[in-house]
């Protein structure tokens, strides 16, 4: 199964990443999540003063969730290029 790219997710595909990448915290957080409505959009913009205005007020728990954060924006954005210099690449001429 192809993954779908972090732009396209909806709340619960973020719901999803959160549960699987960090079971602890989305026993404690999920809820945040979910009341603030957090897409795959906004979930690879989100800064660590926004986790905490969120509610996430313990500061390991914040610094944990964004590493995780950063490491699925890096991900994307290289999934992003590689499709992007794919999609430019000249395409060889048919050969009869």
């Amino acid at each position: 199964m192809k993954k779908r790219c972090v732009l396209t997710w909806n709340a619960h595909d973020v719901q999803h990443w959160l549960q699987r990448h960090h079971p602890s915290y989305y026993r404690l957080y999920g809820e945040n999540f979910r009341e603030n409505d957090i897409t795959g959009k906004v979930l690879v913009q989100l800064t660590t003063l926004q986790l905490e205005q969120m509610g996430i007020t313990n500061e390991k728990h914040r610094v944990d969730i964004f590493e995780k954060l950063m490491k699925l924006r890096l991900e994307n954005d290289q999934k992003e290029l590689t499709l992007l210099i794919k999609a430019k690449a000249p395409k060889a001429p048919k050969v009869p």
